[in-house]
């Protein structure tokens, strides 16, 4: 069992304590029901409230570990170690906020430093004591709220020239301008500074500017664009115009690109290309070319060359020019088509039982030959279709008049189907099946004969007559041990 105690608003979890336990939660700790010297903790509870928490550490930087909350909205926490108030001492609230370093507390009270805090969040006030100025932080930055405008510096006593700007005189500010923002009156109407009076230097952290076309120097070859210290990072140009203009050198190797996908070079003319790891020679689109009708390359040296529509690979004069050369040649070749070779009669592999000729996943659909002289090793099936109503393709031998052939043969199309071993020419070719001490049996065009061995069997054995219909079975008996005889 525990206490719950629920907070103001009933979505928010609630803080559960064990009965006979307490808990150090949000800088307080919570006593259980049945837990003895509650006293001492709910006084040094109530006293820290009084306190709003006086310290230089958060108020759950005590807390037990693995709990989920660590503040709640509205708590109050007076900081007694602030690193950007002079003062050093300032009350907090718990708000939520989300601002760098802030984790989540906001300061109640001004901030009251010469110098300009760095950690703070949006609606913070910050005194400066040295410019009698008030500022609001907007998160990111401070905004001043403080105008020093007179219409007379005489009436200013103690103040100096640059704490103000004067409105009796025109075209003039001494000493120093600190402003966070210059807007003009009107859009596109003014200007800053002018032909007589430019400014000397501009610091700045962004310039955006909306159709700024020239980046002219005062004077030619004089000004430079960045330093050897401080170089600008990329340069989007249309147009580089430049009388000596000879290399192009990244700071770093393999750092930098010339372009981008979306903003592409529109021509290149290269003299000399230098590149390490050119895996890749991609055109924006399959429309493109290399080279053209008058102006070719000399000499490719690829190794692969894969296209998607490439039909004709033609030399630029008949019998003049070489697919690779006797020491370098190519590895493998995928064609269609042989067509058109004049003196092709053999096609020899370079080394004898170190080739293929097509692939595992991408065979060759037919192969016709003549004479096939080799052994054959298949690691597959050799696969005939059977043929309804006929004979399938099989296995032929033929010489001196003979044919021997091995085949499936269907003849009254259903599915019954037989394998034939077939002797044809004359009556002196049979089939023969031989064993490991010779001939075991013949199977010739009149008779067939067991020429070593025993003729075995299981069942009976019948000699029938041409017609079938009378005959005699030779059956062995069991009970009797005899060979019986059945006429029928």
């Amino acid at each position: 069992m525990s206490y719950e105690v629920n907070r103001t608003n009933p979505n928010n979890p609630p803080i559960n304590v064990d009965m006979s336990t307490t808990k150090k939660q949000l800088g307080l700790t919570w006593v259980g029901q049945y837990y003895s010297r509650y006293g001492e903790i709910q006084s040094e509870n109530f006293l820290r409230l009084l306190e709003n928490f006086a310290s230089d550490t958060q108020p759950n930087s005590e807390d037990d570990t693995g709990l989920a909350i660590r503040n709640v909205l509205g708590q109050l926490w007076y900081n007694t170690f602030d690193s950007g108030n002079s003062l050093g001492k300032v009350l907090k609230i718990y708000n939520g906020n989300r601002h760098s370093g802030t984790n989540g507390w906001k300061r109640l009270e001004p901030i009251i430093s010469n110098t300009e805090p760095t950690v703070h969040t949006e609606g913070e006030i910050w005194y400066k004591p040295s410019s009698n100025t008030f500022s609001i932080s907007r998160g990111t930055r401070w905004e001043q709220l403080t105008v020093l405008l007179a219409e007379d510096s005489k009436k200013l006593g103690g103040l100096l020239p640059d704490q103000f700007i004067r409105s009796d005189i025109d075209d003039t500010v001494y000493g120093v301008l600190r402003t966070n923002e210059i807007f003009p009156d009107r859009h596109k109407e003014f200007d800053l500074g002018k032909a007589g009076n430019r400014w000397e230097t501009i610091y700045a952290k962004t310039l955006d500017v909306e159709d700024t076309h020239d980046l002219i120097p005062e004077f030619t070859d004089t000004h430079d664009l960045g330093n050897e210290s401080k170089r600008w990072r990329n340069g989007y140009f249309t147009l580089v115009d430049s009388i000596n203009f000879r290399n192009v050198s990244p700071l770093i190797t393999n750092t930098y690109t010339m372009g981008t996908n979306t903003r592409k070079w529109l021509n290149a003319h290269i003299r000399d290309a230098y590149l390490d790891n050119l895996s890749t020679f991609k055109p924006l689109e399959s429309g493109s070319t290399i080279g053209t009708g008058t102006s070719r390359w000399n000499t490719a040296y690829l190794n692969i060359l894969d296209t998607n529509y490439t039909k004709s690979l033609i030399p630029h004069e008949n019998l003049s020019y070489d697919l690779g050369n006797a020491s370098r040649k190519w590895g493998n070749i995928y064609v269609n088509i042989i067509k058109g070779t004049t003196n092709t009669e053999t096609l020899h592999p370079r080394v004898n039982g170190a080739y293929d000729l097509g692939s595992v996943t991408k065979s060759y659909g037919n192969l016709f030959v003549n004479t096939l002289k080799t052994d054959v090793k298949s690691e597959g099936n050799v696969t005939f279709d059977i043929v309804r109503n006929g004979s399938s393709k099989g296995i032929h031998w033929t010489g001196f008049s003979d044919q021997h052939s091995i085949y499936v043969e269907e003849t009254t199309n259903t599915e019954s189907t037989r394998l034939v071993i077939e002797n044809r020419d004359n009556n002196t070719d049979y089939t023969l099946f031989k064993g490991y001490y010779g001939d075991i049996a013949r199977f010739k065009s009149t008779e067939v004969e067991v020429v070593a061995g025993v003729l075995k069997t299981k069942g009976s054995m019948k000699v029938e007559s041409t017609n079938t219909a009378s005959g005699c079975e030779m059956v062995y008996n069991n009970t009797n041990e005899t060979l019986d005889f059945i006429f029928y």
